[in-house]
């Protein structure tokens, strides 16, 4: 009987699971979608490398999706099987609340797991890989680095306005062009029409018919110059080289690469505080499956409504309070790392909601009310 009630629990538990993650995942991804898709629609991006962007993004998504999902599906199932009254039966029938936990225990740690995968690898090579498409859509094509009608001042020494582009024949028309690599002479150039190549180290660029304006700060005067064709060259922006590309962040390292990078630090300064985080959190994240897995429980068993409405506001509620002490924790162990050290940050978060979760584990079992509504009381 018990198996057979563990093997029912364990299955419904799944369905809920799946919709959950693609939910929520796809909320995720509605941040950076609208980018993806202004790189399909104006910049001529392949739909294989919109694809592939869209995968990456998903990858660092799921550590945060897996335990919402993990929770969600626990209170949605025990909010269905509270409603219709099949806890109360299987009470009568001997089965005690807490003997209904270790199905719910298991999903939980397989939710764990699966949370570890995202943080130890799903999360670097996510990160790391959009990067690396990034780089080479922007090397790739022009659009990414120039666009239209926007001041452009990323490329050193130089700030860039062009009315008009053509994508086809790389052309650029009515452009403005301040040279600020020289602070005594600053240099203004308009042109009505120009081109650009793309080269190793930047862009080459030419311009056609168009004029020169300096100005003098001693005597104040300015001097003029027409011109048939002006070459220069702009380089890429630092982070557009391939340099700056290959080198990782904490974020896109894997467990032993942030290690080696955390002992090679002599002096303990920011950087040092930031990549410890980091490895606190490849675990307390997976671990928070469990806390929020509790949680889920408890409410859902609190239930007796049967109403999944509730169940949604009550979930999303407490992953908004459990993301709020994570991101405060992230501040703070970055800010303030002699008074909220990296442990703390990374864990405190995760015992909260544990504590949290024996408490409204407790209540249920006794069955007590919940003084607030929005824990389900009566």
């Amino acid at each position: 009987m018990i198996k057979i009630v563990d093997k029912y629990i364990f299955k419904e538990l799944i369905p809920p699971f799946l919709v959950s993650l693609v939910f929520f995942s796809f909320i995720f991804l509605l941040s950076r979608i609208l980018d993806i898709a202004d790189m399909l629609v104006n910049f001529n991006v392949s739909f294989g490398a919109v694809l592939r962007l869209i995968i990456y993004s998903v990858s660092f998504f799921l550590q945060y999706t897996i335990p919402m999902s993990v929770m969600m599906a626990v209170l949605f199932v025990f909010i269905e099987l509270s409603g219709s009254n099949e806890v109360l039966a299987l009470k009568s029938g001997g089965i005690s609340v807490l003997r209904l936990f270790p199905s719910v225990l298991v999903f939980c740690m397989i939710g764990t797991f699966l949370t570890a995968a995202m943080t130890f690898y799903g999360l670097p090579w996510g990160k790391f890989s959009f990067k690396k498409e990034a780089y080479e859509i922007a090397k790739s094509n022009m659009a990414v680095s120039f666009k239209e009608k926007t001041f452009i001042d990323s490329f050193q020494g130089f700030a860039l306005y062009i009315n008009e582009i053509d994508q086809e024949k790389n052309i650029m028309k009515d452009i403005f062009l301040e040279d600020m690599s020289s602070a005594q002479v600053p240099v203004t150039i308009t042109a009505p029409q120009g081109k650009i190549k793309q080269t190793k180290a930047g862009y080459s660029v030419e311009l056609f018919d168009g004029s020169i304006i300096q100005i003098d700060k001693k005597d104040e005067s300015v001097h003029k110059t027409n011109f048939g064709i002006y070459s220069f060259s702009i380089d890429l922006p630092e982070s557009l080289t391939e340099e700056h590309i290959e080198k990782k962040d904490e974020k896109e390292m894997y467990f032993f690469e942030l290690k080696k990078y955390i002992d090679g630090f002599e002096t303990k300064n920011s950087k040092y505080y930031s990549a410890v985080l980091r490895m606190h959190e490849k675990f307390s994240i997976p671990l928070a499956c469990i806390f929020l897995g509790l949680i889920g429980f408890s409410l859902g068993l609190r239930n007796k409504t049967g109403k999944k409405s509730s169940g949604i506001i009550y979930g999303i509620f407490l992953f908004v309070f459990y993301y709020i002490l994570f991101a405060l924790g992230l501040s703070l162990g970055e800010s303030k790392p002699e008074i909220y050290p990296p442990f703390a940050a990374m864990w405190v978060p995760d015992l909260i909601m544990f504590l949290l979760g024996i408490l409204l584990l407790y209540l249920a079992v006794k069955e007590k009310n919940i003084n607030l509504k929005i824990f389900g009381g009566n």
